[in-house]
């Protein structure tokens, strides 16, 4: 998912913050949207730690966001070379 985004969750009365990765899915009866957390990146306990976590958490996100296009494209490859070879092994029959 694209819709991937860094949230800072704040605990009432106290200093920490919790960042996480979460994805907005939208829920296909009730067309209510969903957070789902995708990665639980750390608590920080001042702004300087929040920073770094969410330097680490936009990190993670692009290293998800490749991994999921490497996928879809070596899916998409797969499925090419897969019709390729039953075009050719059509071809043999004749």
């Amino acid at each position: 998912g694209l819709n991937m985004f860094v949230r800072t969750k704040t605990t009432p009365n106290s200093p920490r913050k919790s960042i996480q990765i979460v994805e907005n899915q939208r829920d296909a009866k009730t067309g209510n949207v969903k957070q789902k957390i995708l990665r639980y990146v750390g608590i920080a306990l001042d702004d300087k730690e929040e920073a770094q976590l969410k330097q680490l958490a936009t990190e993670f996100m692009a290293k998800m966001f490749i991994e999921q296009e490497a996928n879809s494209l070596q899916t998409s490859m797969l499925t090419a070379l897969d019709e390729e070879s039953l075009k050719s092994s059509m071809m043999w029959q004749h």
